[in-house]
């Protein structure tokens, strides 16, 4: 059962899409945090 569900999730075009959602969610940490700091600077 749980070897079946690994596998389904090892296929290519879902793997590409997980990078995918990976990437996006790196960059949109990246800008949330540099917003942040930016933020921070202009209140103190």
């Amino acid at each position: 059962m749980l070897k079946k569900v690994t596998n389904g999730f090892c296929t290519l075009a879902e793997r590409m899409a997980l990078n995918r959602l990976y990437k996006s969610f790196v960059i949109f940490i990246q800008t949330f945090t540099k917003n942040l700091f930016t933020y921070f600077k202009k209140v103190l």
